[in-house]
């Protein structure tokens, strides 16, 4: 009668082996699984925090700004006033280096392409001089390209960010602000903002 006792030992050490594998391929998974919740979860909160210091960090709303003066990219000074033409302006602070900027421009484009007469569009370069080529490429139209600020200005037009942008109405009182990228919801507000301060401006010189 032979003996089966190295046979069976055999073959428990050729299946046990693999189980002991598939173990430790399911632990491996459900601490890889753990890991993801964690991260999305952490993830989740990093952009709640990025959030809520967007809002906290841009300008506020209602405050009156005294004219905006500083360098523009051709080394003239220039001073932006508001209220001589009743139009409102759109502060718009850029990088050429940023992500969310780069993002911004079509929806910067948007804004471009109204009317004048209903809005007027400054730029608060804080990059490298811009080239005649890259503001063809991003419909830069506005003669008005801050390259530095006076120290009065810089104090007051606090740039934290890039991008950052300020409607400031005919009176000087900002009555819309982003920090960041604008999305759709951002520019839907922006036009918004400058159609109601667009029709008190026209409500204002209908009055005899």
């Amino acid at each position: 009668m032979h003996n089966l006792s190295p046979a069976l030992s055999s073959i428990s050490r050729k299946v046990t082996v693999p189980l002991w594998g598939i173990l430790g391929v399911a632990c491996l998974q459900g601490l890889l699984a753990v890991a993801c919740v964690l991260t999305l979860q952490q993830n989740g909160l990093l952009r709640e925090r990025a959030q809520m210091y967007l809002k906290l960090a841009a300008p506020l709303v209602g405050r009156e700004l005294p004219p905006l003066s500083g360098t523009d990219s051709l080394g003239r000074q220039e001073v932006v006033t508001y209220g001589g033409d009743g139009r409102p302006t759109l502060i718009y602070a850029f990088s050429k280096d940023c992500d969310a900027c780069v993002k911004n421009w079509p929806a910067m484009q948007a804004v471009q392409r109204m009317s004048p007469q209903h809005l007027r569009v400054v730029y608060l370069n804080t990059a490298d001089l811009l080239t005649s080529d890259y503001r063809r490429q991003h419909g830069i139209e506005s003669d008005t390209v801050f390259q530095s600020l006076s120290a009065e200005s810089a104090e007051h037009y606090r740039v934290r960010a890039t991008p950052q942008a300020e409607l400031v109405d005919s009176e000087g009182r900002v009555v819309w602000s982003r920090l960041g990228e604008f999305g759709e919801d951002g520019l839907k507000e922006l036009i918004a903002a400058v159609g109601e301060n667009t029709r008190s401006v026209k409500q204002e010189g209908d009055k005899p």
